[in-house]
């Protein structure tokens, strides 16, 4: 915002929960002034806010760009706030890409490129801060002309926990390094990790709005979709009520469910001889809270979308 109000282009506050930032650009006003962008951010997330994904963006010329629970008034329930990054550029975007504090962070498949102010001094231009209590883990990750990819403990804080697993660093001013222990990933979701020397050219290929996705997901999702004639209503982590709202036909097809890396993990044949025009699906344990990529075959038709479970 130039007028100085610090506003952002998306905020999240209030608990808000299980949201999807999907193939968006996220950048500057056009012919914005460089001391202009120092005001607000793209993303500002705080109060306690949890189950966030932030995938295939890209965020390219601004300032002060991601923040994550930036009031130490809101610790207490920041602690609980979980995001994931993943497969996204952050191109020429100076610093807080994102800055953390409180809360447990997960960044993966990403790429830094000239995360710098112009003034490449100690503590200006960076990729990540963690501070204080912020957990945060980052995998297969690529800074590239990044003076700072890492900062612990930024203008005084005490430092947060990062981890960096197989990420790679071309021409940075300060190698990053590991502080203490963050978390464990893996039992949470799951996440399909790319080649390394792989990121660039892929996130430059898949990131940011009207970009296709990954070959892998294209054959799940399909790009011509009529989401109409299907509702789903989930009751909880493992049930789900699906609606054909709008065919007189019988509702049969087959209903499968896949993880975000494109594994097939349930299917459903339905059945309903009588007509009716519901289908109550007990999800099998193998499927908990998460992002999940589901496609619902009837007849001639295919409809695909996300599913968000939540406990």
């Amino acid at each position: 915002d130039p007028a100085g109000n610090h506003s952002a282009a998306v905020k999240m506050d209030d608990q808000a929960q299980n949201i999807w930032i999907d193939h968006c650009n996220l950048t500057a006003m056009p012919r914005q002034k460089i001391s202009d962008r120092t005001h607000g951010h793209t993303i500002h997330v705080e109060g306690g806010a949890k189950n966030i994904t932030i995938s295939y963006c890209y965020f390219h010329h601004f300032v002060h760009n991601v923040i994550f629970c930036p009031n130490p008034a809101h610790d207490a329930i920041d602690a609980n706030t979980t995001i994931t990054i993943h497969d996204c550029w952050f191109d020429g975007t100076w610093s807080r890409n994102p800055r953390t504090r409180s809360g447990r962070f997960h960044i993966f498949n990403t790429y830094y490129l000239k995360n710098n102010w112009s003034k490449k001094t100690s503590e200006e231009g960076y990729a990540i801060v963690a501070n204080d209590g912020s957990r945060v883990v980052v995998e297969n990750t690529v800074f590239e002309d990044v003076h700072n990819p890492v900062i612990l403990g930024f203008k005084g804080h005490p430092k947060g926990d990062i981890i960096l697993n197989n990420c790679k660093t071309i021409n940075v001013g300060n190698e990053p390094k590991n502080n203490g222990t963050a978390f464990d990933p893996k039992p949470l979701y799951d996440y399909p990790l790319i080649d390394v020397d792989k990121v660039p050219e892929h996130v430059k290929k898949y990131a940011g709005a009207g970009k296709d996705m990954p070959t892998s997901i294209e054959s799940i999702i399909s790009k011509k979709v009529t989401k109409k004639d299907i509702s789903i209503s989930i009751v909880n982590s493992n049930k789900l009520i699906i609606r054909n709202i709008f065919s007189n036909n019988s509702f049969k097809g087959t209903f499968t469910i896949y993880s975000l890396s494109g594994k097939k993990l349930t299917q459903f044949n339905l059945i309903n001889k009588t007509g009716g025009k519901t289908a109550t699906l007990t999800l099998p344990e193998n499927i908990g809270a998460g992002i999940y990529y589901y496609r619902f075959i009837n007849k001639n038709s295919i409809y695909t979308g996300v599913l968000q479970l939540t406990e």
